[in-house]
């Protein structure tokens, strides 16, 4: 599978490691509404209904709406339906004096209960609260804003 980039990515390690399969966004839902013929669907992606999806979509993942709508379509058709897994922005909560050469972060872990009753996590989140200690993780590394206390010390 290519992902944009020209370079070529066994369509499980994408699916795994690249492509938001969690998200329920508008394109799955046209894509699910085109092959099922669902009229609720069709209904909820109305031009006159634009909170809608969201409102429909609050803690479900796509694994809801394909339980709800199965889908019966080739790998090839559902290659271009996920968008790309985002970056997930995290705050570094340690200082390069009590840590050289690495860093901490503070992450709350994302587990509920839909109300489907169905478990969902954190893409991220559970990611990171789950994997090894000491396994690699990729990261995105994005530059913050300098941040400067107050000149005046007196300032709260």
């Amino acid at each position: 599978m290519d992902l944009g980039d020209g370079t070529p990515l066994p369509l499980e390690e994408a699916l795994r490691t690249r492509l938001d399969i969690a998200r329920v966004t508008t394109g799955l839902l046209r894509f699910v509404a085109e092959r099922t013929g669902s009229h609720d669907l069709k209904r909820l992606l109305r031009p006159d209904n634009k909170d809608a999806p969201a409102q429909w979509s609050w803690g479900k993942q796509a694994a809801d709406l394909v339980a709800a709508y199965p889908v019966r379509a080739s790998a090839a058709d559902w290659a271009g339906v996920p968008g790309r897994l985002q970056p997930r922005l995290y705050s570094i909560a340690s200082g390069p004096l009590a840590h050289p050469g690495g860093v901490r972060l503070t992450v709350s872990v994302v587990r509920y209960t839909n109300d489907l009753g169905r478990d969902r996590k954190g893409v991220c989140s559970t990611y990171l609260a789950d994997c090894a200690d000491d396994g690699p993780v990729q990261v995105f590394v994005q530059r913050a804003p300098r941040f400067r206390p107050p000149a005046d010390p007196a300032t709260p």
